[in-house]
């Protein structure tokens, strides 16, 4: 819930230079993320509902650009179901999503590299709609545009 963006390893990948650029490397026995969380400050923030989920990719060909994944499940729920029990509901034609807008992104680049653009595409705008963007504090700082259930925000970057 609380928009930290993270990468699980397995052991044999996890090499002292495969974990240097990490701000933080949780292993079993060390402390509860809940609590590790609270005191962290993570170097890209992300203001968004609960029922938002983020995810970034970053291209294998291309390392000009950083794909960021925004998926809302906020929906209006089907109703109970004939026993009271809620209702996982009768397929897409129960798809009731609640739209979100106002999800502020605050990306921390790679060292050495700024932004040049950011794009956000989605399938309600298929086509990729530039969005104004500043520097902050070292960070690419942009609004996403409101959206159903899925949007891309594309960061390029030199």
């Amino acid at each position: 819930d609380a928009h930290v963006l993270f990468d699980v390893l397995p052991d044999d990948l996890a090499s002292p230079d495969r974990l240097a650029p990490y701000a933080k490397v949780l292993r079993p026995g060390t402390a509860p993320l809940a609590e590790w969380l609270a005191a962290f400050q993570p170097p890209s923030r992300f203001q968004a509902p609960a029922t938002v989920r983020v995810s970034c990719t970053r291209p294998a060909r291309d390392d000009h650009e950083l794909d960021f994944h925004f998926v809302n499940y906020n929906r209006t729920e089907p109703p109970p179901g004939p026993d009271g029990k809620p209702s996982p509901g009768a397929g897409v034609e129960d798809e009731k999503p609640i739209p979100v807008r106002g999800i502020v992104a605050e990306i921390r680049l790679p060292a050495e590299r700024h932004a040049v653009a950011v794009e956000v595409i989605s399938p309600e705008h298929p086509g990729a709609d530039q969005v104004p963007f500043e520097i902050v504090a070292g960070r690419v700082r942009f609004t996403i545009p409101e959206f159903l259930v899925y949007a891309i925000a594309r960061v390029r970057i030199e």
